[in-house]
Order: structure tokens, then sequence, then C-alpha cells
């Protein structure tokens, strides 16, 4: 009977089954059934299904009264199986969208190969396009551009093309290695060859065999070990610290700097030679606010990533969060565009990520940044210096502001390590006490 009703869509009631002309299945009669009474569930182009009721009592028999009922129960039913229905084809909406999103990300990284760092940009095009044409060789490529634009993230892209993409990757940041360590650190020791040095260690350069070494921030390179660094570029060859004999590797170096190194070179803080020996491919890494649409592109995988991380549900960004994302200035490029995606993944209310949320501000005028502020007109490399030095220090007192002056969260904020943000204090000359608000108990920093 239901399959019946299914079909013709009309109810079915049967007050008395021993008096009906129906032919009835072998279930009714062996149930010795009384009464029967069944309603379809009312949909768009057919029933959604039915709602049967059967009785075996013969003074309580089926009858309109029952048929009304069921049929209003009926279509309650099916309002509430529309509703869900529709909630579920949003859903499938939503997710289609968000997979869109995904795969337009995933589509830019696979047009130049896989984990491509994201940008359609002409400059960085320019560089991931550098990149690939010297990356089945062994030359060595310095990396340029201002802190925080992903040099590491090209390193690793240029290694993974290269016919060393098995070997290990090494990272090695000269600039938070201490000076009395970092020959040790890249060329390893022998035990006993220093106080301290209870075993013996093989350094990165060792570590690395087969594969390559990325030296980051290599223009904070002490000039001694500049000089040991060049013998190394020239032989393969290290020389562990106590031991007698040479060691060969074989290694592939990347290096990268946001100095200008050949101002460092005029000033005398690096060596020539070694310039000349690690320049020999040079590919400079744009800053964020030179990247236009890529900064959209970058913030979209970041809120993918961080909202897969935190299992929340994401659509994307308003229409002022993306006009405030390119607005912005990025003094801290791409690494500043992550913090403050991540930031707002914890903290804002899904679907979308407004302007607030970034911390980008009500969309007055933002101040002046210290790249934008009249500079001398001076020959580049200087000019560029000055530039660069007036950022740093602008940055360096924003990152103590923000963090009242303790240096660890303020390393923190930066993603750098203590030891660098210490030294770029010091050679700025700023003094981290003059932002600890007056009253506050001592931080580390204090009674270190």
């Amino acid at each position: 009977m239901p399959q019946r009703v299914l079909r013709s869509g009309e109810a079915v009631v049967l007050t008395d089954v021993s008096d009906s002309s129906h032919a009835l299945p072998d279930s009714v009669v062996a149930g010795s059934l009384r009464s029967v009474v069944c309603v379809p569930l009312p949909g768009r182009d057919r029933p959604l299904g039915v709602l049967y009721a059967d009785g075996h009592q013969p003074v309580r028999r089926f009858g309109a009264a029952e048929l009304a009922v069921l049929e209003a129960l009926a279509m309650h039913s099916a309002l509430a199986l529309e509703r869900a229905r529709v909630d579920q084809e949003r859903r499938q909406v939503d997710l289609h969208r968000q997979r869109r999103l995904s795969d337009e990300v995933e589509a830019l990284r696979a047009q130049l190969g896989s984990d491509t760092p994201i940008g359609q940009s002409d400059p960085m095009r320019t560089a991931v396009d550098m990149l690939r044409r010297v990356a089945s060789s062994d030359v060595t490529v310095l990396l340029t551009g201002e802190t925080g634009t992903g040099k590491e993230v090209l390193a690793r892209y240029l290694h993974r093309l290269s016919p060393r993409a098995k070997g290990p990757f090494v990272v090695v940041d000269c600039g938070s290695i201490p000076e009395g360590l970092i020959e040790s650190e890249l060329f390893g020791h022998e035990r006993g060859a220093f106080t301290g040095a209870t075993t013996a260690s093989e350094g990165r350069f060792r570590e690395a065999n087969g594969g390559t070494v990325f030296l980051d921030e290599i223009g904070e390179l002490p000039l001694l070990l500049q000089t040991r660094l060049l013998r190394v570029l020239q032989e393969r060859i290290v020389q562990p610290i106590g031991a007698r004999g040479r060691v060969p590797v074989h290694v592939r170096i990347i290096c990268a700097t946001h100095w200008d190194l050949a101002a460092r070179v005029v000033d005398g803080h690096f060596r020539q030679d070694l310039y000349y020996r690690i320049s020999v491919v040079s590919v400079s890494v744009p800053a964020l606010r030179e990247r236009g649409d890529d900064i959209v592109l970058l913030a979209q995988s970041f809120l993918g990533r961080f909202s897969s991380a935190l299992q929340t549900q994401f659509s994307g960004f308003t229409r002022d969060a993306r006009e405030a994302l390119l607005a912005h200035h990025w003094p801290g490029n791409v690494r500043e565009l992550e913090n403050r995606l991540h930031r707002a993944v914890l903290l804002a209310q899904a679907p979308f990520i407004t302007r607030a949320d970034l911390g980008l501000g009500d969309g007055g005028a933002a101040a002046a940044s210290p790249l934008e502020v009249e500079i001398p007109l001076l020959p580049l490399p200087q000019a560029r210096a000055e530039a660069t030095a007036r950022f740093e220090k602008h940055y360096l007192q924003e990152l103590l502001r923000r963090s009242n002056g303790n240096v660890t969260r303020a390393a923190q904020l930066a993603n750098v390590t203590r030891g660098l943000l210490q030294r770029m204090l010091r050679e700025h000359r700023i003094d981290r006490s003059e932002f600890v608000p007056t009253g506050s108990e001592r931080d580390e920093e204090a009674s270190a």
C-alpha cells in the first residue's frame, strides 16, 4: 500500500479491511489488521515519502478524522524536510565557494610547479622565473629584499626545483648566532676543541652534505668568518675547529640579506671578493607593497590555512577589508600580513574578515611611512641605506611600543630571534626602557 500511495500521490484510508475491495498485500492479511491509513508527504514534483498507520482493534477504526490528522502531520513533515533540503543546498554552495577559492590559490601554485610561491605580479614573476632558470645548476644565488618578504620561501622553492631536492635543506641565521659560536655552528668542531666542547659537532655544512645551505642575513656575518666562508665557496672544503684535516662538502649555497651589500663593501663591513662570489646570480625579492593584487591572493591563502588549522569557516573578505589590504603600506611585508591574518582568524566572527578584524583602522588617512618621507637626493646606494635605516628604526620603535618595552615579546611580534633584535636596537641606539610603562613591574629584560 505505501508503494501505491507513493506512486499515485493520493491518500488511502481503509476503515474496515475485511470489507475492502482493494487487493491487499499478504502482510496486511497475515497481520489481522482491521483498519489502515496511508498519506503522501507532498513534494515539488512527487511525494517525498508516506506516513502509514494501521490498527488491530475492531471498535476503534480509522476514518476521516484520523485521515485529517495524518495529512496535517504529513504537511508539517514535508515542510521540515524541504527546509532541511534548502539548508543542505546552501551548505553545498558555501562549500563549493570555499573549494573554488582554494582551487584558485592552488592553480596559481600549479602555474610554476608544486608549492610555488604565490604571486602573479610582474616583480614576483621575474624573481620566480630567474630561480627556475638557475635551479638545475649549482651556482650560488643571492636573494635580496626587505625583511619579511619571503626570501626563505623562495630559497626552499629553489631547493625543491634543483637536483638536490631529496637532500637536506639547512637554514643558518647568521644574525642570530653569537659571534663566538658561529664558526663552530658552520664548520663544526672536535671534542675538546674549546671549553664546553664535550662532544664533537659536524657543523651545518656537513649536515647539509648533498643538499643546500641557506645563509640567511649573510650581511651580519663577522669579517673573520667571511674569509673562511670564501674559502669554502672556492674549495668546497671545511676544517672543523680542532681538527687537523679538512673535510670535503658537496652543497649548494643560497644567501639572503636585507642589506645593500655593495654599500657595506664600500663601508668596509663586507668583503668585496665574497660579495662577488655569492652574487653570481642576484635575485631581488619585491616588497609586498610592490606586488599589487598578490596581497589579496596571499591573504586568501593565509585565511584558508589558518581557518583549516583552527576549524573555522571563513568565506573571504569584505569589500572594505580588501581595499584596506591594498592600501596598507606593509612595512613588515609578507610576515606582517601573515601575522595580521592569524590574529583576525582567531578573533573575527565568521564568515567574513573585516577591515577592523585586520587592525587596519577605519579607513582614515594613514600616518606617513618612514619610507615615504622626503629623502635628500643622494647617490642611490646611500639613499637606499638611509631609507632602510630610517624604516628599521621606526619599525623597532613601534615593536617596543606595542610590547611595552619587552624585547622578548617584541621579537615574537617581529618573528625574529631575541639576539638579532637586541643587536638591531644597539645599532640604532634605541633604549627599550623608554617604552616601559611607568610603574610597571620589571620584566625579564631588567632582571636578566
